[in-house]
């Protein structure tokens, strides 16, 4: 009980406590600051981005490295993706965390690259006459290695 209760009233957890800058796993909040600073500081803009190279803790890599996340909760887990995002929005609140934010484009094309991306979103446009959706499934699993055989 006095670990529980000892010093109520006069000791205060509140000050140990910190917030959170991102949404997202804080081992990437370093590589988001440095993508939102340069961003900021320098007008960069994504179209003339055509890759970010970082050297980063190597937890990062181990907890982040989601290089193609398919729902919100795997962008949270994508280093990938949060420097995608802080790049296209400076951001990384709930809001670039969605599901439709993952997939879309202009967040998901510097994390998967242009040329992919434009045809991700040609097959997903032409699905409605498709007699099948190999194309795109070959398409989503090419970055995981992986091949379709529909």
């Amino acid at each position: 009980e006095e670990g529980l209760l000892g010093g109520l009233g006069e000791r205060w957890e509140l000050a140990k406590n910190g917030l959170k800058p991102y949404a997202n796993g804080v081992v990437s909040h370093p590589i988001q600051d440095a993508v939102i600073q340069l961003r900021n500081e320098h007008g960069l803009r994504a179209e003339e981005v055509t890759a970010i190279h970082a050297r980063v803790h190597p937890l990062v890599l181990e907890l982040m490295d989601r290089p193609d996340p398919r729902r919100g909760l795997e962008g949270k887990f994508s280093f990938q993706h949060c420097a995608a995002a802080a790049l296209v929005d400076g951001a990384g609140h709930d809001a670039q965390f969605s599901d439709s934010r993952i997939a879309d484009p202009t967040i998901a094309t510097p994390v998967i690259g242009e040329e992919r991306a434009e045809k991700l979103l040609a097959a997903a446009w032409a699905l409605d006459g498709a007699p099948g959706v190999g194309e795109l499934a070959s398409l989503m699993a090419a970055s995981s290695g992986q091949s379709s055989g529909a």
